[in-house]
């Protein structure tokens, strides 16, 4: 289950695209792990979180949170929902419209994020 995976593994702020307003966060492969693990944001209008997350779980945020950020974003969308990435008791917030998890088998250089090519 990928869900209990990203709880034991270590994820950068890995790409970020701003013409599609998309985000990757990625474990990557590595000696012993065969693959990465990549959580893709969704039309993020704000983020505030480390460049390096050691273990985390995402889930919805607080009422309090909600109101904290809408004081940030005043036009905030509705489809626009605030999701909490929690890693070592702290909680960071993520404005997007939602969130996939994957695993694969990318090379570094290689993303999932969609882009225009020329």
């Amino acid at each position: 289950m990928i869900e209990m995976q990203i709880a034991e593994r270590t994820f950068q702020m890995w790409d970020y695209h701003s013409s599609h307003s998309q985000l990757l966060l990625r474990s990557p492969k590595r000696p012993g792990i065969t693959t990465n693990i990549d959580i893709k944001f969704f039309g993020v209008a704000y983020l505030n979180i480390p460049t390096i997350i050691r273990g985390c779980a995402i889930g919805e945020a607080t009422a309090a949170e909600i109101e904290q950020i809408d004081s940030l974003l005043p036009n905030r969308a509705d489809v626009n929902r605030v999701f909490i990435i929690s890693s070592a008791g702290n909680r960071y917030p993520i404005v997007a419209v939602n969130y996939k998890i994957s695993e694969n088998t990318l090379d570094i250089f290689q993303t999932i994020l969609d882009r225009y090519d020329a």
